[in-house]
Formats: structure tokens, sequence, C-alpha cells
């Protein structure tokens, strides 16, 4: 039982799925809110590789990666205002153009075929 999870569930009803070093699910979230916002954590990090590891009730969403804000094909915080925020390893750049700018070129490869890069 090493790296299995088990569910929590508190008194308002969340759902928290842990192992031995913390918050840890394999494939779904591992805090499920009752209003219906959730959170990807493994090992007690956050972290999700297919999407955001947050996603709030009102359509805020947040990738992150090893536990620090990251994201190569788009912004790393999309707020449900439509406010953009470029992450890269947990530095914040200003704009799109800024973070781009500072991605090496394999990153520039996996940028410039993402169609979320450009969409946003």
């Amino acid at each position: 039982m090493d790296n299995e999870s088990y569910l929590e569930i508190d008194e308002l009803g969340t759902k928290y799925w842990k192992n031995k070093k913390g918050l840890h699910r394999i494939n779904g979230p591992a805090i499920e809110y009752i209003s219906g916002s959730k959170e990807w954590y493994q090992n007690g990090k956050r972290h999700r590789l297919d999407g955001p590891a947050i996603e709030w009730i009102d359509g805020t969403k947040e990738w992150w990666q090893n536990d620090k804000r990251h994201r190569l094909d788009g912004p790393s915080y999309i707020h449900s205002s439509g406010t953009k925020y470029w992450y890269k390893n947990d530095v914040l750049f200003k704009n799109k153009e800024s973070f781009f700018d500072a991605l090496t070129e394999e990153e520039k490869g996996i940028t410039l075929f993402s169609k979320d890069f450009f969409d946003v």
C-alpha cells in the first residue's frame, strides 16, 4: 500500500484522495468540492499533464506541474473574466510575447503546434 490512494470525505461533503505523501490521485482530481470545483494532485503536489490542475466552478482554470504554475501551450491561468497569465516553472511573464521569447527552441516547437497558444 505504498502509493495507493484512499478516500476521505469531510463534513461538507468535499472528497479528498490521499496517499502517504499527501493528496494523490492518478486518474482524476484529488479534491472534489461539493460546489463542483476540482483540484488535481500527485504525491502531495498540485500536478496535471493533460489539462488544468484546478478547475473552479466559476470557469477559472489553472495549469500546474510539480507544484509550479506551468504551461507551454497557452496561458497557465485563465480567469472566468477572461484575464490570462503566462507562467513557465512558476515564473510570471507580463504577456504572451515575453513568454514566447523566453522559451527554448524545443519549447517553441511545442508551443507553435498548439492551437491553444494562438486561440487565447
